[in-house]
């Protein structure tokens, strides 16, 4: 039974194939991760962050 949900090794084509973004990295693997993801965040994807100590502020200054 397919439950929708998809693993990979490959960040940026995750990103690409989700409706969802569960960011759940260590705070100094952010910056890396997001700049490296950045073009495939489109309008239409849902961010969210579990990341402790890193501001809303911090993750639009990677992505953008």
């Amino acid at each position: 039974m397919n439950k929708g949900v998809e693993v990979s090794d490959n960040n940026n084509m995750a990103v690409k194939k989700a409706d969802v973004i569960i960011l759940a990295v260590k705070p100094f693997q952010v910056s890396e991760v997001l700049t490296a993801i950045k073009k495939e965040l489109t309008g239409k994807k849902i961010l969210i962050s579990v990341v402790t100590g890193v501001t809303i502020g911090d993750m639009e200054r990677y992505t953008w």
